[in-house]
């Protein structure tokens, strides 16, 4: 976690798909493709000679993935449904134990999760609450693995005024274990045990999703959005097993509302 924060040096390439049927207003069921390929630090690394900075600086090596699927349903007037899955993962490698904080993943917020605060999901059943061995917080929860699914139906109101029904799921994981430090705090170890045991990817990532739904109204005008949306949780991963789902709106507890205020659609 320490080092993603820390100054380094970034240079690579970047590589990015898009296919776009959504142009075609006449068509009835577009799709949309991005995808995108990031691998940085691989020539520093050649005119470094093997060493771990340049100009005074660490350099990242880090090789990063993801895809983004959309498919869309339009009918009748201004009505769509869109189903939308995205997924993540990056590998640090080299002279990086670590992603950068800029190329993690992260879950939750107006474009994610709506029913959890942004960048607050994960990693795993990771928790940012204290506990008994350990009273760091962790302000914005990433992961180096993303799984993401909503699932939205858009629907005309009056005028520019537009409404929306939507239900989404995911969460970040780590894929590695978290590197402790040698000087590290017996707080700061607690910590990054907790990440190693809730925040790892494995067989049961199915039952960490993160789990929302809500509905929302947005001003559209010729392509300029304003969005509100309120949501609630249905799954709370990070909660005690058997305590983790809920009632929507009315099930209590902390955060069951949360309200995002977002410029321009989510997907």
């Amino acid at each position: 976690l320490r080092q993603s924060f820390e100054q380094q040096f970034i240079a690579g390439l970047n590589y990015t798909f898009t296919y776009n049927e959504l142009v075609d207003e006449d068509k009835t069921f577009p799709i949309f493709i991005s995808t995108s390929f990031d691998i940085a630090g691989n020539t520093l690394s050649l005119f470094s000679g093997g060493n771990e900075t340049i100009f005074g600086l660490e350099y990242a090596q880090y090789a990063r993935a993801d895809v983004d699927l959309r498919y869309y349903w339009r009918w009748g007037k201004e009505q769509s449904l869109i189903a939308r899955t995205y997924a993540g993962w990056g590998i640090p490698y080299g002279n990086s134990s670590t992603l950068p904080f800029v190329k993690q993943f992260f879950s939750g917020g107006p474009y994610s999760v709506r029913a959890f605060q942004i960048r607050s999901l994960g990693p795993g059943t990771f928790s940012s609450e204290p506990t008994d061995s350990s009273t760091t917080t962790f302000f914005d929860q990433s992961g180096n693995l993303s799984l993401e699914a909503n699932l939205e139906y858009r629907f005309p109101i009056w005028s520019y005024l537009k409404g929306a029904l939507f239900a989404d799921a995911g969460n970040v994981w780590l894929t590695y274990d978290p590197e402790i430090p040698e000087d590290e705090s017996d707080e700061g170890i607690a910590f990054n045990e907790r990440l190693r045991t809730e925040g790892k990817f494995g067989k049961d990532w199915a039952k960490q999703l993160g789990v929302g739904v809500g509905f929302g109204l947005r001003v559209d005008i010729q392509s300029f959005v304003i969005r509100l949306d309120l949501a609630s949780p249905v799954r709370v991963p990070y909660l005690p097993e058997g305590e983790r789902g809920r009632i929507p709106f009315f099930g209590g507890g902390d955060n069951n509302l949360v309200f995002n205020f977002a410029i321009g659609y989510p997907f």
